[in-house]
């Protein structure tokens, strides 16, 4: 299914309003960074929005709700989860030069409560740009399916019964790294596209979540939400480990929950979410960037490559 609606709206600070010449057409080559935002001016509302890696000049891409957003490998198209339509949570498109929007994975669901039961969730491009990986508890609790960009060749690559979530591809495009949650708690895996192989890479202490690869693909970055001791507040934080699960390194330490890590083209940095905001992290130095869209609540970003 395709659908054409107005692509870029200007997205100035809400108490400043839209210039009437703002920005239409796709974003510019300095827009770098996609998240999901919550504005102040329409709370019950999540829509993706596209910045310069300092979060200015921040414009909307797609008038219709959607969270996850992934840049494609070439830059002309992101992939997105989203309620948008019919109370669907499927995988969508946009393509950036023409406004055209694609349901990836409209297939059939249980829509008795008004929803669709099988939500699919968390695109994740391949290197060539030819497929996309999400999860999906269309069938079983949750597990990994490749679909062509445009929508065909369904595939379902994992099958267990713990539910599979947010996957990422190898910059190889041979491996995917996901997170399983288990009675034990939530690991990080990785399986191989060539004969179907699964490796565990971390032992539950709790939620091993969001992992991403880094662009020359020896490294994996993700958030860790222990198990709480008595008297503790756990919070998510960073860490970064080797692509086989060894030499895991904390980044952060801190009463916050640091979510959704993204690698900077160079790898030298990450982005990620800090409970409602953005922030840059040099990896060698621990130096942190504020990232500042202006007003609202952010999450989910990813950096362009």
């Amino acid at each position: 299914m395709t659908h054409r609606l107005p692509l870029i709206f200007c997205v100035a600070a809400v108490a400043a309003g839209c210039a009437a010449d703002g920005l239409t057409g796709p974003p510019p080559a300095d827009h770098r960074l996609v998240y999901a935002s919550v504005k102040p001016a329409d709370p019950g509302g999540v829509f993706l929005f596209a910045s310069r890696i300092d979060g200015t000049d921040e414009i909307q891409v797609a008038d219709m709700e959607g969270n996850r957003p992934a840049w494609s490998p070439d830059g002309s198209r992101i992939a997105f989860q989203t309620v948008g339509v019919d109370g669907r949570f499927d995988i969508w498109t946009v393509e950036l030069s023409s406004g055209d929007l694609n349901d990836l994975t409209r297939y059939d669901g249980d829509f008795a409560g008004g929803q669709d039961l099988a939500p699919d969730e968390s695109p994740a491009w391949s290197p060539d740009g030819r497929r996309i990986v999400f999860s999906s508890s269309g069938t079983g609790e949750g597990d990994l399916y490749l679909v062509d960009a445009d929508g065909s060749h369904l595939e379902r690559l994992t099958s267990t019964d713990e539910p599979d979530r947010e996957p990422d591809w190898s910059p190889d495009g041979t491996r995917i790294a996901f997170s399983r949650i288990t009675p034990t708690g939530t690991e990080l895996w990785v399986v191989d596209l060539a004969d179907g192989a699964e490796t565990r890479l971390t032992v539950p202490v709790g939620r091993d979540e969001g992992a991403r690869w880094s662009p020359d693909g020896t490294r994996i970055a993700f958030t860790r939400f222990p198990f709480a001791s008595s008297g503790e507040e756990p919070s998510h934080d960073l860490f970064v480990m080797d692509a086989d699960g060894s030499n895991v390194v904390q980044l952060t330490d801190t009463p916050f929950n640091e979510l959704d890590p993204t690698w900077s083209p160079d790898g030298r940095e990450l982005a990620f979410a800090r409970d409602e905001g953005l922030v840059r992290l040099t990896l060698d130095t621990g130096a942190e960037l504020p990232i500042d869209p202006g007003e609202g609540s952010f999450s989910s970003p990813d950096w362009r490559h």
